[in-house]
């Protein structure tokens, strides 16, 4: 005897799935994960309902909470798009023959708004921050009051300038000259007035000479070296070289006195022979020198009388004021017999808070600390 029930749930499920299907057929991809479905556009990156794409005109409450309350002002939501006429000019910037609208996204949400004051005919996308129209710059979602989009130049992705000003966040910045106006690299920049580390000035630094190493946060002219923004006194600019530097937020340089991480010397490494074997590990003479990202610190591993040995430079928090150095003989899973000795250039040992020793002791430096052995000659 045929099970009727039984056949009746196959035979939904398949015109389900038939369903879905010719939907699928009949989605258009319109690009920046846009897609059109008969008279509706979904963005298929922000988030599922059931098998498709959320559609921009249907946000949550939630969703709609969460950004009033972030963005702190009124927004004009996106309730009716035509969806024949509906174009992706970039991810947060579209249009259809109505309205511009502009797409506010979070790691786990998202929120079309319309911009009512934006010329549809004319509007462009410049990038995922800037957009011009015949009648203005356009920052996100804001015109910028007084710009001029017929002379635009795009500096970087949150500064633009025009004939007459520079903005940085649709700001205008009175203090800068927008016809010399230029990036030197990284967060640095140079107009005819001076260099900065993004709108900030840089007292004293010298625009004819400055040069950023490797597009780091390192820079240098005729007479200093800087670490975003900041002189660095201990660093000689005239043999200052640059050696690597990582999207964690660190930099290896050298000079003709020593090789440095950050704004913290290496010990025992010696410019000359130092080459780093990867981001986190280089080598020099008879040493190992390990770069620990939590803190940003450089410990430096050895063998002495047989021994496995390491060490590195303790600072006062936040600056460049070394306290002292620990050094501790390396076990297989701990350091046994450590010890602090007087920094360079110092007759004692500072005051040195547990918790920095702690961080020197930690299980994963250990193991790199022993790893790190098999790289010594």
């Amino acid at each position: 005897m045929t099970n009727q029930p039984a056949r009746s749930v196959v035979l939904l499920s398949m015109l389900v799935v038939f369903a879905t299907s010719c939907d699928d057929l009949a989605a258009q991809k319109l690009g920046f994960g846009y897609v059109r479905r008969g008279d509706h556009i979904h963005f298929e990156g922000g988030g599922k309902t059931g098998t498709f794409g959320t559609r921009i005109d249907q946000p949550s409450q939630y969703n709609i909470n969460g950004f009033s309350r972030s963005l702190r002002k009124p927004l004009q939501l996106c309730m009716s798009p035509d969806a024949a006429t509906f174009k992706a000019l970039s991810e947060e910037y579209t249009r259809d023959k109505n309205a511009v609208y502009y797409k506010w996204i979070s790691p786990s949400r998202f929120l079309v708004v319309a911009l009512p004051q934006a010329d549809v005919a004319t509007f462009k996308a410049i990038n995922f921050t800037h957009a011009i129209d015949k009648n203005t710059i356009w920052y996100m979602d804001r015109p910028i009051k007084g710009s001029d989009p017929a002379t635009i130049k795009l500096i970087d992705n949150r500064i633009v300038k025009d004939s007459r000003r520079v903005y940085i966040s649709g700001e205008a910045q009175g203090h800068l000259d927008a016809k010399t106006f230029r990036k030197a690299g990284s967060a640095y920049y140079i107009d005819a007035n001076g260099v900065y580390w993004g709108s900030v000035p840089i007292d004293g630094a010298d625009s004819k000479t400055f040069k950023v190493l490797g597009d780091s946060f390192v820079a240098v002219d005729r007479k200093s070296v800087y670490r975003s923004g900041q002189r660095q006194p201990h660093l000689d600019a005239a043999t200052c070289k640059f050696i690597m530097s990582d999207p964690y937020g660190y930099q290896v340089v050298s000079d003709k006195n020593g090789v440095y991480l950050n704004n913290l010397r290496i010990l025992h490494a010696d410019p000359a022979d130092f080459t780093m074997r990867d981001k986190l590990t280089a080598t020099g003479g008879k040493y190992v020198f390990l770069i620990d990202t939590w803190h940003s610190t450089p410990v430096t591993v050895y063998k002495e009388k047989g021994r496995l040995i390491a060490e590195t430079v303790l600072y006062q928090k936040g600056t460049s004021n070394s306290l002292a150095i620990i050094k501790a003989e390396v076990g297989a899973k701990t350091l046994n017999n450590t010890s602090l000795f007087p920094p360079p250039g110092k007759d004692a040992v500072g005051k040195v808070q547990g918790w920095q020793i702690e961080i020197f002791e930690r299980e994963d430096m250990i193991k790199r600390m022993n790893k790190a052995a098999k790289l010594l000659k």
